[in-house]
C-alpha cells in the first residue's frame, strides 16, 4: 500500500522503499533515529500528528519527532498535516517558504535548506530577521545591521537569479515574544508551506543511554515554539560544521 502511493507522487527511480527491524535493545524512535543516522540522509522526515493542550490547539509534539529532532544527524522536516494534504510533487505548483534568521551559522543551514528543497526559480523565500529591542548590548556581528548585510551579500551571490526573494528587517515589540511574532507573520500571510529554522549541536552529553550516548541537538526556545504552533511544515536545519 505504502508503494502504490509513493508510485503515484514519484517515479520508481526517486525512491526507495526499505523495511527494517526494530532493535531488539531500542525502542521505535530510537531504531528510527539509528537507522537515519546509519543511511546519513540530508533530511529526515517525520509527521506531526498533533496533541492537543488544554487551549484545544495541537501543539504538544509526539515523542518520535521530538527524538528526531534532538538526536538525528540530518536536517529534519516536521510534516504538518493541514499543508501536506492535497499535495503533489507533480502538480506545478511554486512553494512559498519562510526562513528565520540572526547572525548564527545555523541559520544560513536554514537558507540552504529552503534553496536545497526549492523547485523553481519562481518559489518564494522570505528571510526574515526579528532584532532585539536592545541593539547596543549585542556583539557587532548580532546586530540588525550586520545581519542585513550579510544576508543581502548571500542573496546577491547566490539568488539574484530567483526574482521573488526578499529579506524583511522587523523590529521585535516589548509586548511580544520573537517566536510569537514569526508564527503571527506565518498565520497572517498565510502561503507559506515551510518555515526553517536553525539548530546548533550541543557538546555536552545525555544522561540517558540511548543511541550509545551521542551528542544531541539543542534547539532554542523560538524554534522550538515555531515547531510547535507553526500552521505549516517545519524545516530545522543542521550546522553539521
Amino acid at each position: 500500500e505504502m508503494e502504490v502511493k509513493l508510485t503515484s507522487y514519484l517515479p520508481h527511480q526517486r525512491f526507495s522503499l526499505v523495511w527494517e527491524r526494530k532493535l531488539t535493545d531500542r525502542n521505535t524512535k530510537e531504531s528510527f533515529v539509528h537507522t537515519a543516522n546509519t543511511v546519513k540522509p540530508d533530511f529526515v522526515v517525520v509527521g506531526f500528528a498533533g496533541r492537543k493542550h488544554e487551549g484545544g490547539k495541537e501543539t504538544i509534539l509526539g515523542s518520535a519527532a521530538d527524538f528526531s529532532i534532538r538526536r538525528a544527524n540530518a536536517s529534519v522536516i516536521i510534516v504538518k498535516k493541514n499543508k501536506s494534504e492535497g499535495w503533489a510533487p507533480s502538480d506545478g505548483k511554486t512553494m512559498s517558504f519562510l526562513v528565520c534568521v540572526d547572525a548564527s551559522k545555523a541559520s544560513v543551514k536554514a537558507l540552504q535548506a529552503a534553496m536545497t528543497l526549492s523547485r523553481s526559480k519562481d518559489d518564494k523565500i522570505v528571510i526574515v530577521h526579528l532584532a532585539a529591542l536592545d541593539q547596543e548590548s549585542l556583539h557587532q556581528d548580532c546586530r540588525k545591521e550586520a545581519v542585513e548585510k550579510k544576508y543581502q551579500a548571500i542573496m546577491v551571490a547566490h539568488m539574484s537569479d530567483m526574482p521573488n526573494v526578499e529579506l524583511k528587517i522587523m523590529e521585535n515589540t516589548p509586548d511580544m515574544s520573537l517566536s510569537r511574532h514569526i508564527v503571527d507573520l506565518i498565520e497572517q500571510d498565510g502561503s507559506f508551506d515551510f518555515v526553517c529554522v536553525g539548530a546548533d549541536q550541543m557538546k555536552s552529553r545525555l544522561s540517558d543511554k540511548s543511541l550509545d550516548n551521542e551528542d544531541t541537538w539543542h534547539v532554542g526556545s523560538v524554534s522550538d515554539h515555531v515547531i510547535k504552533h507553526s500552521p505549516c511544515t517545519v524545516v530545522v536545519a543542521r550546522n553539521l560544521g
